[in-house]
This record gives C-alpha cells, sequence and structure tokens, in this order.
C-alpha cells in the first residue's frame, strides 16, 4: 500500500511540477527524502517520458506545422523558429552534459534550497518584463539554450528560467510559453535516450505515469493562462517560502 501511495505522490510532483516554474526535480528529491527511499532513477526516467508525452500532444498542432516547414510547406517564420530551436538544443545540450556528472552532489535538501532561491530570482525579475517581439532571435534562443542546460541542476526550474530570459529579453508572453516548451521536447527526449540504460520497469512504475499524464496536460493548460495574464511572478512566493521552510528545517 506505502507503494502505491508513493506512486500517486511522485506522479503529482512530477505532473504539477514539471511545468509550474517551482522545480520538478527539486520536488522529486524532497518527495524521495519525505519517504525515506534512495532515488528512483529509473521511476524518473519513465515520469519524465510522461511528461513528454504531454508536450507532444499539447503542442501537436505547433509540431505539425514546424515538420512541415523543414520540408518546404509553411511560412519563412516557422522554418526560422526551426533554426532556432535547433540552435537552443545544440547550446543546451553540453551544458546539461557537463553538469550531469556532478549532479549526484546537489541532490540533497539543502541544495535545493539554495537552487529554488535562484528559480525566486527569475521568477521577481519578470515583474520589470516588456514583452514586445512576436519572434524569437538568435540571441534569445542562445540565451534560452544557456539557462535550460542549467536547469537540470535540482530546484533550478526550467519552465521559470527559459520563459522568464525569454519575457526579460522582449518576447511576447504566449510565444515565450510556446517557445520555451517546444525548446523542451528535444531536451526531454535527449535526456530520455540517454538515461535508457538505467531504465528497469516494475508495474506500479505505470500508475505514477498516468497520474502524470493528466495532471500535467491539466497544469500545462492553467500554467498558459497564468502567464498570459501576467502572473507569473507570483510562484515566487512558493518557491521562497518552501526554500525557507528547508533551510529552517535540515
Amino acid at each position: 500500500m506505502n507503494d502505491i501511495w508513493r506512486m500517486i505522490s511522485l506522479g503529482l510532483t512530477q505532473g504539477v511540477t514539471e511545468w509550474l516554474p517551482i522545480s520538478s526535480d527539486g520536488h522529486l528529491v524532497l518527495i524521495n527524502q519525505l519517504w525515506g527511499v534512495p532515488e528512483d532513477l529509473a521511476l524518473d526516467v519513465f515520469l519524465h517520458g510522461a511528461s513528454l508525452l504531454v508536450l507532444l500532444l499539447y503542442f501537436r498542432k505547433d509540431i505539425i506545422q514546424l515538420t512541415a516547414s523543414v520540408f518546404g510547406h509553411g511560412y519563412q517564420v516557422q522554418r526560422h523558429v526551426v533554426i532556432c530551436l535547433l540552435l537552443t538544443t545544440a547550446i543546451t545540450v553540453p551544458i546539461a552534459l557537463w553538469l550531469e556528472p556532478q549532479l549526484s552532489q546537489w541532490h540533497n535538501a539543502r541544495s535545493v534550497a539554495y537552487f529554488l532561491l535562484v528559480t525566486s530570482f527569475f521568477l521577481i525579475l519578470t515583474i520589470f518584463s516588456r514583452p514586445r517581439a512576436q519572434v524569437v532571435t538568435y540571441g534569445m534562443a542562445i540565451a534560452i539554450g544557456v539557462f535550460q542546460g542549467l536547469a537540470v541542476l535540482p530546484g533550478v526550474s526550467r519552465s521559470a528560467l527559459t520563459i522568464s530570459v525569454a519575457l526579460l529579453a522582449g518576447l511576447s508572453r504566449l510565444e515565450s510559453f510556446r517557445y520555451a516548451f517546444l525548446a523542451a521536447i528535444p531536451a526531454l527526449t535527449g535526456a530520455l535516450i540517454w538515461k535508457l540504460k538505467d531504465m528497469s520497469l516494475r508495474p506500479e512504475y505505470w500508475l505514477a505515469f498516468i497520474i502524470t499524464f493528466i495532471s500535467g496536460y491539466l497544469t500545462l493548460f492553467l500554467l498558459q493562462k497564468i502567464v498570459e495574464r501576467e502572473r507569473f511572478h507570483t510562484f515566487a512566493l512558493y518557491t521562497v517560502f518552501l526554500a525557507i521552510v528547508i533551510l529552517t528545517i535540515t
């Protein structure tokens, strides 16, 4: 029974925190410590697969249009976005690979708390953003790639950093949301392929997978509305509070 409740809690945690700017990896570290069990890398990889499926379905129309543009069908701006996504990915990958061997030293509650404060800083900065551009530029793509690579650190939220950087660079709110998550697709796909060797599935993992998918899709829809209504920075209230609680009790 404990395994079932653990799968439910981990599924909800991954589904909700993967998209909200509050760090899914950081919360998974905290949940595993709460349950008193070692980190389950195979389960983490499997749940990220559920998150990837959410993105593929949520942005299916964009993906179809961008793919078609590669083969000469569609507008020039779509081909430009594809090039920017490739550029973002090319920047993200070496940074993430460089950090990956060092991540284990930061998979503890206090490190998560400090990195949550970094996340909070970027969220607060978006108060001063003045979105105006409707299309991502090469400079934006490079900056987003850098911060997406740094988001492998537990407690550093990928969505917080990538959307914040896009907003601060002047990209419109809807395009910041859209580009940040389109850029996450190759990043998540690459991470899954890289870690497939560590996969060893157990039947109860499917419960967490389903919960991750359902909660993740609903959360992504909610986040889009929050970004469009200029409330993205309010998540800093939660990340700062959580960081203070962790530092107080550990």
